[in-house]
């Protein structure tokens, strides 16, 4: 959300003293959300798929029954009094689950993940959290700004000038700028025009079309 500066943590303060502030926000989020649905429901979909496998698999013994199967090509009969066969295929099978658990705590650590302040000045964008700070220039941008609106919430995603190379499968290597996200923000619309108008003012080029 837009806020005043005047509610900035003093720490963020003292770094930006004596500048003129264009801007002052609070996102919700450092990085866009959807991927940590996907995460949430991959983690989900893989724990209900494992579970089902361990009660078809372990359910026979919570009847008084044995369970059969094959191991290394040799036919192996377990069950409660003989439960040794099953401590290897239990292991296995419990590793799975974490994972899949590590999947789902893994998404909603990130959605409840908190993000950070945003403080846009004529000079350059800082990005602040937790007393740790990055500063950008404007001119480390390319002006390539990516707007997403939904309701009264909205994102930005801004291009960097700098990237590095991603390998792909049966294809050529593909460059991809790195990008700064700013997540879950009021009026993001008129955040993008100051930012679109600061990079082009800080970049000779850009400038020329202004």
């Amino acid at each position: 959300m837009q806020q005043s500066i005047h509610s900035a943590p003093l720490a963020l303060k003292n770094i930006i003293a004596g500048e003129d502030v264009d801007f002052f926000i609070k996102s919700k989020r450092d990085q866009p959300a959807k991927p940590f649905y996907f995460l949430l429901m991959f983690g989900f979909i893989w724990f209900a798929f494992t579970s089902i496998f361990i009660a078809a698999f372990f359910g026979p013994l919570f009847f008084g029954n044995e369970i059969n199967f094959t191991s290394n090509g040799q036919p192996v009969t377990a069950s409660f009094d003989n439960y040794e066969p099953l401590i290897f295929p239990a292991i296995v099978n419990g590793l799975f689950v974490l994972l899949g658990l590590a999947f789902i705590g893994s998404g909603i650590a990130s959605l409840l993940k908190k993000g950070s302040y945003y403080v846009g000045t004529e000079k350059r964008l800082l990005k602040y959290k937790n007393g740790e700070y990055s500063s950008y220039n404007w001119d480390q941008f390319t002006g390539n700004i990516h707007v997403h609106t939904k309701s009264t919430n909205g994102s930005l995603q801004l291009e960097l000038r700098t990237g590095s190379m991603r390998s792909r499968k049966n294809k050529p290597s593909q460059y991809v700028p790195h990008t700064l996200y700013i997540s879950g923000i009021l009026n993001a619309t008129k955040i993008e025009h100051k930012c679109s108008l600061r990079i082009k003012e800080n970049d000779p080029m850009l400038a020329m079309v202004v």
